[in-house]
Protein backbone atom coordinates (compact mmCIF):
# COMPACT_ATOMS: atom_id res chain seq x y z
CA UNK A 1 0.00 0.00 0.00
CA UNK A 2 2.90 2.14 1.03
CA UNK A 3 3.90 2.73 -3.01
CA UNK A 4 0.22 3.81 -4.24
CA UNK A 5 0.12 6.50 -1.66
CA UNK A 6 3.60 7.59 -1.30
CA UNK A 7 2.84 9.64 -5.37
CA UNK A 8 -0.11 11.56 -3.22
CA UNK A 9 2.37 12.48 -0.31
CA UNK A 10 5.08 14.01 -2.68
CA UNK A 11 2.56 15.51 -4.58
CA UNK A 12 0.95 17.23 -1.63
CA UNK A 13 4.35 17.99 -0.01
CA UNK A 14 5.69 19.83 -3.50
CA UNK A 15 2.36 21.59 -3.17
CA UNK A 16 2.51 22.67 0.30
CA UNK A 17 -0.94 20.81 1.12
CA UNK A 18 -1.09 19.57 4.57
CA UNK A 19 -3.74 16.86 5.38
CA UNK A 20 -5.96 16.73 8.03
CA UNK A 21 -7.91 13.49 8.75
CA UNK A 22 -10.79 12.66 10.93
CA UNK A 23 -11.48 9.43 13.12
CA UNK A 24 -15.05 9.13 12.97
CA UNK A 25 -15.68 6.19 15.07
CA UNK A 26 -15.33 8.45 18.18
CA UNK A 27 -13.54 7.20 21.60
CA UNK A 28 -12.19 4.45 22.20
CA UNK A 29 -14.46 3.02 25.07
CA UNK A 30 -14.25 -0.64 26.41
CA UNK A 31 -17.08 -3.23 25.78
CA UNK A 32 -17.64 -3.34 29.16
CA UNK A 33 -19.58 -0.11 29.55
CA UNK A 34 -21.75 -1.29 26.84
CA UNK A 35 -25.33 -1.71 29.11
CA UNK A 36 -27.14 -3.77 26.37
CA UNK A 37 -23.82 -6.56 26.50
CA UNK A 38 -22.63 -9.06 29.43
CA UNK A 39 -19.13 -8.72 29.55
CA UNK A 40 -16.86 -11.52 32.02
CA UNK A 41 -15.20 -9.05 34.20
CA UNK A 42 -12.22 -11.55 33.77
CA UNK A 43 -12.01 -11.13 30.04
CA UNK A 44 -12.65 -7.35 30.14
CA UNK A 45 -9.28 -6.39 30.55
CA UNK A 46 -8.14 -8.13 27.30
CA UNK A 47 -11.00 -7.45 25.16
CA UNK A 48 -10.28 -3.70 25.64
CA UNK A 49 -6.77 -4.25 25.37
CA UNK A 50 -7.39 -6.01 22.09
CA UNK A 51 -10.01 -3.54 20.82
CA UNK A 52 -7.46 -0.66 21.49
CA UNK A 53 -4.95 -2.24 19.63
CA UNK A 54 -7.29 -2.88 16.68
CA UNK A 55 -8.51 0.91 16.92
CA UNK A 56 -4.74 2.07 16.97
CA UNK A 57 -3.92 -0.04 13.97
CA UNK A 58 -7.05 0.96 11.87
CA UNK A 59 -6.03 4.91 12.71
CA UNK A 60 -2.41 4.34 11.47
CA UNK A 61 -3.01 5.00 8.02
CA UNK A 62 -4.77 8.19 9.06
CA UNK A 63 -1.85 9.72 11.56
CA UNK A 64 0.56 8.72 8.34
CA UNK A 65 -1.72 10.24 6.30
CA UNK A 66 -1.53 13.44 8.38
CA UNK A 67 2.38 13.33 9.23
CA UNK A 68 3.54 13.00 5.89
CA UNK A 69 1.75 16.16 4.54
CA UNK A 70 2.13 18.46 7.40
CA UNK A 71 -1.41 17.96 9.04
CA UNK A 72 -3.00 16.62 11.57
CA UNK A 73 -4.96 13.80 12.42
CA UNK A 74 -7.86 13.80 14.82
CA UNK A 75 -8.86 10.86 16.41
CA UNK A 76 -10.47 9.31 20.15
CA UNK A 77 -12.88 11.97 20.01
CA UNK A 78 -16.83 11.59 19.66
CA UNK A 79 -17.18 16.44 18.68
CA UNK A 80 -15.91 15.57 14.88
CA UNK A 81 -16.98 19.15 14.17
CA UNK A 82 -14.26 20.40 16.93
CA UNK A 83 -12.07 18.85 14.69
CA UNK A 84 -13.04 19.97 11.45
CA UNK A 85 -12.84 23.69 13.22
CA UNK A 86 -9.22 23.23 14.36
CA UNK A 87 -8.56 21.95 10.83
CA UNK A 88 -9.84 25.16 9.68
CA UNK A 89 -8.04 27.29 11.74
CA UNK A 90 -4.78 25.89 11.39
CA UNK A 91 -4.59 27.54 7.95
CA UNK A 92 -5.60 31.22 9.57
CA UNK A 93 -1.80 32.00 10.80
CA UNK A 94 1.27 30.36 10.04
CA UNK A 95 4.77 31.01 9.03
CA UNK A 96 6.74 29.52 6.23
CA UNK A 97 10.28 28.60 6.62
CA UNK A 98 12.84 28.02 3.80
CA UNK A 99 16.69 26.47 4.05
CA UNK A 100 18.84 24.82 1.54
CA UNK A 101 19.67 21.34 2.09
CA UNK A 102 23.38 20.91 2.35
CA UNK A 103 22.75 17.42 0.67
CA UNK A 104 22.94 17.84 -2.87
CA UNK A 105 21.95 14.94 -4.81
CA UNK A 106 18.99 14.87 -6.44
CA UNK A 107 18.43 10.82 -5.72
CA UNK A 108 14.38 10.57 -5.28
CA UNK A 109 15.29 9.63 -1.57
CA UNK A 110 13.42 11.03 1.37
CA UNK A 111 14.98 13.36 3.12
CA UNK A 112 13.87 13.73 6.90
CA UNK A 113 13.22 17.78 8.59
CA UNK A 114 12.68 18.82 11.71
CA UNK A 115 11.45 22.06 13.10
CA UNK A 116 12.41 23.11 16.28
CA UNK A 117 11.72 26.23 18.39
CA UNK A 118 12.69 28.07 21.80
CA UNK A 119 9.21 29.05 22.66
CA UNK A 120 8.30 25.99 25.04
CA UNK A 121 4.66 26.53 24.36
CA UNK A 122 5.08 27.13 20.81
CA UNK A 123 2.81 24.62 18.74
CA UNK A 124 4.91 23.36 15.91
CA UNK A 125 2.94 21.48 13.03
CA UNK A 126 5.34 20.98 9.79
CA UNK A 127 5.93 17.96 7.08
CA UNK A 128 8.30 15.46 7.79
CA UNK A 129 10.71 15.83 4.83
CA UNK A 130 10.89 15.97 1.67
CA UNK A 131 11.85 14.14 -1.81
CA UNK A 132 15.04 15.12 -3.55
CA UNK A 133 13.67 14.92 -6.86
CA UNK A 134 15.04 16.62 -9.87
CA UNK A 135 12.16 19.03 -10.69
Amino acid sequence: MQDAVNPIFKVAVRANVPIYTIDSRGLYTSPAYDASRSVNASVASQVLQALNNIATDSGQTLSEIAGETGGTFYQNNNDLFTGLKRAFADGREYYMLAYVSSNEALDGKFRKIEVKVQEKNAVVNAKRGYWANPQ
